[in-house]
């Protein structure tokens, strides 16, 4: 609670003069109201009515070394960017190269499977021939016909044969 300068009347709620300065009643709160000594002078310029605007950041000026470390910044954004799709493509690439080589075990390993398999059918032609179960023309053709399957998969394998070990 507060009361008005020119004619000391209680008021709830004073107003201020933004040119002296002084409080006044609802009835002199105008300067022209109450015959403010600074109007003429204008020492207190009046507050505006409408708050100032807003400078965008866009339109603010900043320093050249921020402006500087802010470009240096972005650049380094980028090219950690860059580097994360390398890497992400290098992940990719290393698992399809890992599943490759998955599948080529499986193969060698099938592959083996298989030579076993030609070596015991090498083996149980000869004791059919021993046997007399089958005709030495049989025999022979028996037995070109598993080693060229075991010189071919020797071949893909890359593995020493077993003749060659002994």
């Amino acid at each position: 609670m507060g009361t008005c300068h020119l004619c000391s009347k209680a008021a709830y709620m004073p107003f201020r003069c933004n040119y002296c300065g002084e409080s006044f009643c609802p009835d002199h709160r105008l300067p022209e109201t109450h015959n403010c000594p600074n109007l003429k002078r204008r020492e207190y310029p009046p507050l505006p009515l409408q708050p100032p605007k807003r400078r965008k950041i866009e339109e603010i000026e900043l320093a050249e070394p921020v402006r500087k470390l802010l470009k240096e910044k972005e650049a380094k954004i980028k090219e950690l960017e860059k580097e994360l799709t390398q890497i992400k493509n290098e992940k990719k690439r290393l698992e399809a190269e890992g599943a490759i080589k998955e599948e080529k075990s499986k193969l060698i390993d099938v592959k083996k499977e298989r030579r076993w398999q030609l070596n015991g059918l090498l083996k149980l032609n000869e004791r059919w021939y021993n046997t007399g179960e089958i005709s030495a023309k049989e025999y022979m053709r028996n037995k070109k016909k598993y080693e060229r399957g075991l010189k071919k998969l020797e071949k893909s394998l890359k593995l020493p044969s077993p003749s060659r070990a002994r």
